[in-house]
């Protein structure tokens, strides 16, 4: 006749019916996690004596909790004593703080499954009495009750309705750096200013203490810095991203869909993604943000100068077809005629000056230990960026050619 035994508990069972079910008890679970410990198992008459001084302890722990106020962490010896600190303005205070941060909590997480329905009538008649609903009426409002502070000199100032935000806003001002004059209210399809940072509600005195705070607060570095030539460009297009498409930066349109900014700027915090995806495919996105013309072994200096050559051309040899008339002070008037061609509205350079911000910026990256990638992954990169860069080159001259078929030749003019 087989047996059918416990190891962990070392009992024998008649039949397989009775080990199963000893396999979902209580008993069978606390011996497997003393077998875990090394520890050696325990009766099934020495667990129910345990499991009594346990209950016995937890009702011991509830008659005194009455004596407890866990909002303030005070012990009171009796129960008069404790209910005068319940009736008194500091304890009711801290109950109206905590109170509305259950409100806030709330509306965060019906915000993020698309729910802006608020029950307020399923919240303590305390808190009815300390007037939370107008806090729960301005987080409906604005969002997610998130606020942006910006100078005082814009005509849409508005002053946070609610004392303990507008506290937490000014706490987050002093931190940062950032001016408490006024504050703006995001508003869901707006993109985030570039003073303002995008991982959290903090906004800078400028882009360069912005670029300072993400970097500290949030680890954010931009990748191939040294190669960047337009930093407010970036930046401004990655504020779009987060605010107006609700998105991540390293998930893109690969993750879940967010409902508010809010919602995706704590996805990023949560999982560690204030970071930009730029590898593989998405290094296109952001090529027109980047230059890697230096990183070639044929580069030359002179290269970004190719414009200099036009100054040393007369300009009176330009100007010798009658159609136009150069001014003493360099200006250039054209004939009537070719108004049609001077009208036309030329694009601006493709890569424009970044100024002293993005030395700045590669000097903080290196004070803080930051080298980039580096080893296998640098490789990758490098053959990425060689991938992208004979891409636009061959949309380039695809463009190019298309483009050549608009040039008018011109004859000389010959009268029969």
């Amino acid at each position: 006749m087989p047996l059918f035994t416990c190891i962990s508990c070392r009992v024998v069972f008649a039949n397989s019916e009775l080990q199963k079910a000893h396999y979902r008890t209580d008993w069978h679970r606390y011996n497997l996690k003393r077998k875990v410990a090394d520890l050696p198992p325990v009766t099934a008459v020495d667990f129910q004596h345990r499991v009594l001084e346990r209950k016995a302890q937890i009702s011991e722990a509830g008659k005194s909790q009455g004596s407890y106020c866990k909002l303030c962490c005070k012990h009171f010896g009796s129960t008069r004593a404790y209910g005068n600190h319940v009736l008194s303005k500091k304890h009711q205070e801290k109950e109206l703080k905590e109170t509305q941060s259950l409100v806030q909590k709330e509306n965060e997480k019906n915000t993020e499954k698309g729910i802006y329905e608020e029950n307020i009538k399923e919240l303590p008649n305390k808190a009815s009495k300390l007037e939370i609903i107008n806090e729960g009426a301005s987080s409906s409002s604005g969002g997610l009750g998130m606020k942006y502070c910006v100078p005082s000199t814009k005509s849409n100032l508005k002053k946070p309705a609610d004392p303990v935000a507008q506290a937490s806003t000014s706490a987050d001002d002093e931190d940062s750096d950032c001016e408490s004059e006024g504050s703006w209210e995001s508003v869901e399809g707006e993109a985030i200013p570039i003073e303002a940072c995008l991982f959290c509600p903090v906004v800078s005195k400028s882009l360069e203490k912005n670029m300072q705070h993400m970097t500290q607060a949030h680890r954010f570095f931009i990748p191939d810095a040294e190669y960047l030539v337009d930093v407010e460009g970036l930046i401004a297009y990655l504020g779009e991203k987060v605010g107006e498409g609700n998105m991540c930066l390293w998930c893109n349109d690969r993750g879940k869909t967010f409902y508010s900014i809010r919602s995706a700027q704590q996805h990023m915090t949560d999982k560690n993604h204030c970071k930009i995806l730029h590898e593989g495919d998405a290094l296109l996105e952001y090529s027109d943000f980047y230059d890697y013309r230096p990183s070639y072994p044929d580069y030359k200096e002179t290269e970004d100068d190719g414009d200099d050559d036009d100054e040393e051309v007369n300009i009176e040899e330009l100007a010798s077809d009658g159609y136009e008339l150069v001014l003493p002070s360099g200006a250039t008037i054209g004939h009537r005629s070719l108004q049609v061609y001077y009208k036309q509205n030329l694009p601006p350079r493709k890569y424009t000056q970044t100024g002293k911000l993005l030395p700045r910026l590669l000097a903080q990256y290196k004070s803080l230990g930051w080298t980039g990638i580096s080893g296998p992954a640098a490789q990758k990169k490098a053959k990425d960026v060689a991938y992208v860069q004979h891409l636009r080159s061959r949309q380039h001259l695809k463009l190019s050619i298309k483009a050549n078929k608009l040039q008018k030749h011109f004859r000389p003019q010959v009268v029969f």
